[in-house]
Order: structure tokens, then sequence, then C-alpha cells
């Protein structure tokens, strides 16, 4: 019996079509299994990349569609945009590229330990915003 291991359980979930909100040709939203606020979602390509640091002059416009998407789920709270943020982690714990879409309140039970407020309110979070403006993913 082959195990799964954790680190790819974001690749699995995006296959599982009732976990889909919203989908386009690059990227597919989901919510986050363990939110960190009371709106946590993730956007995820279809391409295997693995980081940020993993894109390449060939995924020219993929941030800019996860980003839309994620504008989509935020739709959905009855929150403003101004109320969330958007980023990629820095080291990401689990494989696959994702942005998260999480709104500012940082209330969950998953909340509950340090490092995970510090994974969402330190430089550990890259501002998609800011990722855009650098274009540190393009070789």
């Amino acid at each position: 019996m082959a195990t799964q291991a954790w680190s790819d359980g974001l690749i699995h979930a995006i296959s599982n079509v009732k976990k889909q909100l919203f989908v386009s040709d690059l990227a597919v939203v989901i919510k986050d299994k363990y939110p960190k606020a009371l709106h946590h979602f993730l956007v995820l390509p279809w391409k295997d990349i693995d980081s940020v640091y993993d894109l390449s002059s060939d995924d020219d416009g993929l941030l800019q569609n996860m980003y839309e998407l994620g504008l989509k789920a935020v739709g959905t709270t009855g929150l403003t945009v101004d109320r969330f943020d958007f980023g990629y982690h820095m080291k990401p714990s689990m494989r696959r590229l994702h942005l998260h879409v999480i709104s500012k309140d940082y209330y969950s039970p998953c909340l509950s330990h340090r490092y995970h407020w510090n994974a969402f309110n330190t430089e550990f979070l890259l501002k998609h915003e800011s990722m855009l403006a650098k274009q540190t993913f393009i070789p």
C-alpha cells in the first residue's frame, strides 16, 4: 500500500472536484483545510510548480490569473478586498505553488502556534503585489 506524503496534500486536493470553488485553464481555488482566519482560500496552478522561485518566463500571466481567481473567492465572503492578504510563503511547507487569500482577522482554532501567526504577519509571506512588481520569478 502506497502512502501519501503530507506535503503532497494540495496536489491531491485540487483534483477533487468537490473541493474546487473556482477553476480556470491555469489554476483552481480551494478552501484551506486548516484555515488560519475566518476566510482562508488557496489558489493553485494546474502546472506542477513548487514555489515562486520555480516560475519562469513561460509562466507569464499565471500569478495574475491566480490573483483574479482569488478575487472571485473574496467575492463569496461579503467582505471587501482590502480585508484580505494575498501572498505566497517564502518557504512553503507543502508542494505546489499556492497563493494564500486570507482575511486579516486571523481568527481560527487552527491558528494555534506562534509560527502560524508569523507565517502571515512577517516578511515570510511574500505579498502578491510585491511579487509582480519585482518579477523575482523570472530568471
